[in-house]
């Protein structure tokens, strides 16, 4: 693996790992955009059903995401937008829930479409009629190694809080629009 400074061989055991977006040398991979560039992004209100599951789903980072250069997807050069590093969901590894409205938002103008809650539509009705079955056969297909001992417990626990936070995640995207820092400035 490729940290800061050097380069490191990964621990013995089941590990989570991604594909680069693109193509080495093919494909151009940016960490962010100018404001200006927003609208050739193709699939811009992703960024309204990320904020969705980064409220329900308690992410304590703020959004990052990638964006990737693309022809002819709507106009000549376009971009698609990728959601990256969802590794503090639950609160990372504190398997949590400390709700704030200013964590999630992604930084830039991303969210000028927005005006009202109904551009975080079908998303938040997903959230709230989506199966706990679902959760229950991935944590199913973990490796037995990442299930044994207390773990079962804790899942338990956090399926149950899942499941109570379903119908507020409305409620924290309000939160969130009522800020000083309100992300939704076209918001009416």
């Amino acid at each position: 693996m490729d940290l800061h400074s050097r380069r490191v061989l990964p621990t013995f055991g089941s590990h989570y790992g991604s594909r680069f977006a693109g193509k080495s040398g093919q494909i151009k991979v940016y960490s962010q955009l100018p404001n200006a560039t927003l609208d050739n992004v193709a699939n811009l209100s992703d960024f309204c059903g990320v904020f969705v599951a980064d409220k329900w789903l308690g992410n304590t980072d703020y959004r990052q995401a990638i964006f990737t250069r693309t022809p002819g997807v709507s106009r000549p050069f376009s971009f698609v937008v990728q959601m990256i590093d969802n590794g503090q969901m639950f609160d990372g590894g504190n398997w949590r829930f400390e709700d704030s409205p200013i964590r999630g938002p992604y930084f830039g103008s991303v969210y000028q479409h927005v005006h009202g809650i109904t551009a975080f539509e079908p998303w938040l009705a997903a959230v709230a009629a989506f199966p706990a079955a679902v959760l229950e056969g991935a944590f199913q297909q973990m490796p037995s190694s990442w299930r044994s001992g207390d773990t079962e417990a804790a899942f338990e626990k956090l399926l149950g809080q899942l499941m109570r936070r379903r119908d507020r995640v409305s409620d924290w995207i309000y939160e969130c629009h009522a800020l000083a820092t309100n992300p939704f400035p076209n918001w009416t």
